[in-house]
Formats: structure tokens, sequence, C-alpha cells
């Protein structure tokens, strides 16, 4: 069964409000108000939302995605973080786990050991994201040692696109 039937089996070029036949799509706003009633509010609404939707997949075609995140190391006295924004490749593994090496050598002692099997934690979390294909935003992870009740801890954060793909 082609569940994309009614317009010719391509949804992106064609469309088919009332499923009687494939109209092409240009690229510009769907004529909803020729289709659908005049007074019709609801069809209004969802022709402007469909507009909206059709006009970002077709700059998505046109720019590349961004891949933004952080690894941050923070307390109530300490902060440092180690952020990416790219394109159009996201950072691999390997670039993760570097970026959590170069944030660790810059710890000082005594913070690093107040977070130092968080800092693990977290590493096999990006190697774990990895070999499931990578994370994809919106991520927020937060790792703390065990039995830290003060706010020492790494946070892993995806903002956009992906991150630690293998």
């Amino acid at each position: 069964m082609n569940t994309y039937g009614y317009v010719g089996g391509n949804p992106i070029v064609y469309f088919d409000p009332e499923g009687l036949e494939s109209i092409p799509w240009d690229g510009g706003a769907i004529p909803w108000d020729d289709i659908f009633d005049k007074g019709g509010r609801i069809a209004a609404a969802i022709g402007r939302g469909a507009n909206v939707l059709f006009a970002c997949l077709a700059l998505s075609g046109d720019q590349p995605e961004i891949h933004r995140g952080r690894i941050q190391a923070q307390s109530g006295t300490y902060e440092d973080s180690e952020s990416w924004s790219q394109s159009p490749n996201p950072p691999t593994v390997a670039d993760g786990l570097m970026k959590l090496d170069a944030l660790v050598s810059r710890m000082p002692k005594r913070f690093f050991k107040k977070v130092n099997f968080a800092v693990e934690a977290a590493r096999r979390w990006i190697v774990n994201a990895g070999n499931s294909g990578g994370a994809f935003a919106r991520v927020s992870k937060t790792f703390q040692n065990h039995g830290v009740t003060n706010s020492e801890r790494i946070d892993i954060e995806v903002i956009q696109g992906k991150a630690f793909v293998p």
C-alpha cells in the first residue's frame, strides 16, 4: 500500500487537500482559500500552518544544518565550558570526548575531585550516544558524583542539530 498514492507518491512536490487530484506545488503559498470555502477559519488556519511548514522545507534544502551545543562544568564558584557551532557535519564521538578532555584539563584539582565520577559518566553517555547514531536536539543531561549535595556537576547540552555521531 502506497500511503502517498494520493499525491503520486511525492508529498513534497504535490498536494491533494480533497483527495481528488494531485496539484503541483511550486514552492509558493498554497491557495487554501480557493480550495476551501471562503469563510472557513479552520481551513485558513490549516493553510497558514501548511505554508509555514512548506516554506521551512524549502529553506532546509538551501541551507546547511547547524549543530550547536556545549559541555559545561559548574558549581557555585566555578564554571567553564567547551562549546561547538558547526556546519554541515555534526561533532563526532571523538570530537565530544576531546572537548570533555579539554574541559577536564582546565579544571582545578579540588573541583575535579568533586566531579571525577560525573566526568566518567558523561564520557560513557557520549560513547553510548554515538553507538545509537548520535544525540539529537534538544538534549540536556546532568552528571553528578553520588552523594554530592552541592551544585558541582557536568552538563551536556545539544541545543540544535545533533552531536556525537559515530
